[in-house]
């Protein structure tokens, strides 16, 4: 009995079955049957075409044919040397600030006004939001429209008014102040989509411990620092990754209201790989702008969940 025992022990297991502590469980392919077609899709849709791009960035590709060398980094070692670059990345830089830091602290300001109980609340909120509704493309022009220097309505009344501190101005046509334009046209239309995030949120702020601290004796400062933006950290995470991703894909506002100009003074990143990919057609250099610009999007993503998801969930009460 016992030999016979060590032999049964000793066979290899049946195919379908796997041994989980001891005990035979037989496996079943009909999950992973299922799931095949979505992962098939998804490695045409994503897989793929990341893994080209990678090639296609270290060649001389221009988009046309299959006429392409191998050239390695040198793609990336000029865009780094490229004195158009930097004054894409300043660009940048001043659209992060605005679009999601001047921009969230605004928001957040206006969630406070429209928490509060007041006649004509839901009609305001309503105002505020209708401009995201509109479509980008349609925003640029009416804007584009306002500002015209000859017959937009807000130069015109500039004039008529004769305003001293704008005038002269050219508008969209300054190549040092076209940029703010542009920043107060996204602002305006979406100022109001963080808002409507901090409302939602403001909604979770524990009542009893805004009265708690009230009795206590502390300001409304106080209450909003150590009361209400704790409640608010899981909205200001939310706000903050997706402004920053926005922001850094910028491309549809700028290109309409713009082009990028004047000269290079409102291009982002996404209009710069736009520009080389299909207009100068290089498409191995605009490719290899995508990938760094994909890499700065993954690493703030991951710093700003790093940074405010650690104490995320040290909420009060």
């Amino acid at each position: 009995m016992g030999g016979v025992s060590t032999y049964r022990g000793s066979r290899a297991e049946p195919a379908g079955r796997k041994r989980i502590n001891g005990i035979k469980k037989k496996v079943n392919p009909l999950p992973l049957l299922f799931t095949a077609p979505a992962a098939i899709l998804i490695i045409f849709v994503y897989a793929v075409p990341f893994v080209f791009s990678i090639l296609a960035s270290l060649t001389d590709w221009t988009g046309i044919g299959f006429n392409w060398h191998f050239i390695g980094m040198r793609n990336y070692f000029d865009l780094f040397h490229e004195k158009r670059m930097e004054q894409v990345l300043l660009n940048n830089i001043k659209y992060l600030f605005f679009l999601v830091i001047v921009q969230n602290i605004l928001s957040v300001f206006l969630a406070l006004l429209l928490n509060k109980s007041f006649r004509l609340r839901n009609m305001f909120r309503t105002i505020l939001f209708m401009p995201t509704c509109i479509a980008t493309i349609a925003v640029g022009f009416i804007w584009s429209l306002m500002f015209d220097p000859v017959n937009g309505p807000l130069p015109l009344l500039s004039k008529y008014f004769r305003i001293p501190a704008i005038s002269g101005f050219t508008w969209l046509g300054d190549s040092v102040n076209a940029i703010y334009l542009v920043i107060f046209v996204s602002m305006w239309q979406w100022v109001a989509w963080n808002m409507i995030i901090y409302l939602a949120g403001l909604q979770n702020v524990p009542q009893e411990l805004l009265q708690a601290a009230e009795i206590d004796g502390a300001g409304p400062a106080a209450c909003f620092a150590h009361v209400i933006i704790p409640s608010l950290r899981p909205a200001i995470t939310v706000n903050l990754i997706l402004s920053a991703i926005s922001v850094l894909k910028f491309f549809d506002l700028p290109y309409v209201m713009t082009k990028g100009g004047p000269g290079y003074s409102t291009e982002t990143i996404a209009i710069t790989t736009y520009s080389y990919t299909f207009l100068y057609n290089k498409l191995g250099y605009g490719t290899a702008i995508s990938l760094v610009m994909f890499l700065v999007i993954l690493l703030i993503t991951v710093f700003q969940l790093f940074i405010l998801k650690r104490n995320e969930g040290d909420l009060p009460g």
